[in-house]
């Protein structure tokens, strides 16, 4: 919370209470899932993925997200949003930092 301007809550309440690191509880729980997924594949078939990328089941896709070698690999990529720190409609993750 930052120090100035923002106003003073009750007693016993936090702004990271209000805006969790993720945007909701479901999400949060489908992102655990689907790294438990990729986990279990990854053991299973001997394999290691570099990316993973995240998306809401409403999301189509019109067209490619282009040469994922262009992406820089030290960076999670995702779209702009004003509400929350982490967009919940798409995100290229590299898989290093995938663990929650």
């Amino acid at each position: 919370e930052p120090s100035c301007c923002w106003p003073k809550l009750r007693p016993g309440l936090h702004y990271e209470d209000c805006f969790p690191r993720w945007s909701g509880t479901v999400q949060w729980r489908g992102k655990e899932q689907c790294e438990a997924d990729i986990d279990q594949y990854e053991v299973a078939y001997g394999v290691d993925f570099d990316w993973v990328l995240w998306t809401r089941p409403d999301v189509r896709w019109e067209f490619p997200i282009g040469d994922i070698r262009s992406f820089p690999s030290d960076r999670v990529h995702t779209t702009k949003t004003t509400y929350t720190e982490l967009s919940d409609i798409f995100a290229l993750v590299p898989r290093r930092y995938m663990p929650i």
